[in-house]
């Protein structure tokens, strides 16, 4: 799931950069997207470990 959102932090920033042109209804849904999949990424960092009863640091390495 990081990894996903990594894809899309870099690829909002070449559109703002002018490297690659999206319109800008597209940059919107690209920072939709994002805070989407870093909430995402948020709430699985706190729910995975007490859904298995780990600490975090093992939770977040499984």
């Amino acid at each position: 799931m990081m990894y996903i959102t990594i894809v899309l932090l870099i690829i909002f920033l070449l559109s703002k950069l002018k490297v690659i042109s999206l319109g800008p209804k597209v940059e919107i849904l690209f920072l939709v997207l994002i805070v989407i999949t870093v909430l995402i990424n948020i709430l699985l960092l706190f729910a995975w470990p007490v859904s298995t009863g780990t600490g975090v640091k093992e939770g977040v390495l499984q």
